[in-house]
């Protein structure tokens, strides 16, 4: 089963749009960057965690996306029982049935564009992305970063050192990869990326990087995300003739 159509991971989903809402960097970010009339993509949406608080913060010219069927299920009963005036639909991030030009921002919430395995895979977002913004306009996303804690730096060392010598674990794709249990239930792909990776990412597809900042040092969390979410670097890039 598609980890993300699991009935207890669906649920919490839901219990987050309310539970937690948007992060307070989220919230900064957007008010910084972000128009209130601008046309927004919300990619890997999930239930509307993003979607709908961003909705209530007067970005109303907003849609989702998500590969669950089950998660946008559940969006769509909340936008009925909110009366929101929002359009979600099942898609695939690396495969978007927009025509080109057609939003002045993109956003990949919680590192989601680096729970899709392969490098080239990724990249296949940033230039689906790409074709679907405006001249000149704004994708948004996060990522960890391998190197931005000193707690976890024997232990990459270490997977560096079993890449070199193939003798890393077989189903994972690439030196970054893990398999990270969140809970009893869910065991969630994750690569974990530097710095480098994602600047040579963003400048293959063609976008010019406007902004970087831990998510950390752009405001204090709200109570409701404390705990909940790790600490990972925004990005904010622009779409380059």
């Amino acid at each position: 089963m598609f980890e993300y159509e699991k009935k207890d991971i669906v649920d919490r989903y839901v219990q987050d749009v309310n539970k937690i809402g948007l992060w307070s960097s989220e919230k900064e970010i957007f008010t910084k960057f972000i128009h209130k009339d601008d046309s927004i993509l919300d990619l890997g949406c999930g239930a509307g965690r993003t979607t709908f608080n961003l909705y209530n913060m007067g970005y109303t010219n907003i849609e989702g996306i998500d590969l669950s069927v089950d998660l946008i299920n559940e969006a769509k009963k909340l936008a009925d029982a909110m009366d929101c005036n929002i359009s979600f639909s099942h898609m695939d991030a690396r495969e978007l049935k927009y025509d080109e030009q057609k939003f002045d921002c993109v956003f990949f919430s919680y590192n989601g564009l680096f729970t899709i395995p392969k490098y080239e895979e990724r990249s296949k977002v940033l230039k689906e992305v790409w074709r679907v913004l405006k001249d000149d306009r704004l994708f948004i996303f996060t990522s960890y970063d391998r190197n931005g804690n000193s707690k976890y730096s024997d232990f990459w060392l270490k997977e560096k050192e079993l890449w070199e010598n193939n003798q890393h674990q077989k189903f994972l794709y690439e030196y970054g990869d893990r398999y990270v249990k969140f809970n009893e239930n869910e065991l969630v792909f994750i690569h974990v990326a530097d710095d480098l990776e994602v600047e040579k990412m963003i400048k293959e597809q063609n976008f010019k990087l406007e902004y970087k900042q831990k998510k950390s040092e752009i405001c204090a969390p709200s109570p409701q995300e404390t705990g909940v979410y790790g600490d990972c670097i925004f990005y904010i890039v622009r779409k380059m003739g």
